[in-house]
């Protein structure tokens, strides 16, 4: 029996058009989409004798970092390390 293969529910994929693509393929081809809502190739609007387009694939949807500390930025004026420390855990001094 063979393993069970983990699905990543966010991996995507891209257009990556051919040499002569369609103008369906060229109006996609930026546009990311959830590999399993992706469009089949060829397209349904292709009008070329034989499509060269694949897909690319991409771990998630997402292109770049999107929460601010992802990118540098500070919101709240912190840009430091997290000063907390982990080994004591609630407020009463039996707690730890």
């Amino acid at each position: 029996m063979a393993p069970k293969r983990t699905v990543n529910p966010y991996h995507a994929v891209t257009i990556a058009v051919g040499a002569q693509a369609c103008a369906a393929a060229q109006g996609l081809q930026k546009k990311r989409f959830l590999s399993r809502e992706a469009p089949v190739l060829p397209l349904k609007a292709c009008d070329q004798a034989r499509c060269e387009c694949r897909y690319a694939h991409h771990d998630d949807r997402r292109k770049g970092p999107r929460r601010a500390h992802e990118m540098g930025v500070s919101i709240d004026g912190h840009g430091g390390q997290d000063q907390r420390v982990s080994a004591k855990r609630g407020r009463r001094k039996t707690d730890t």
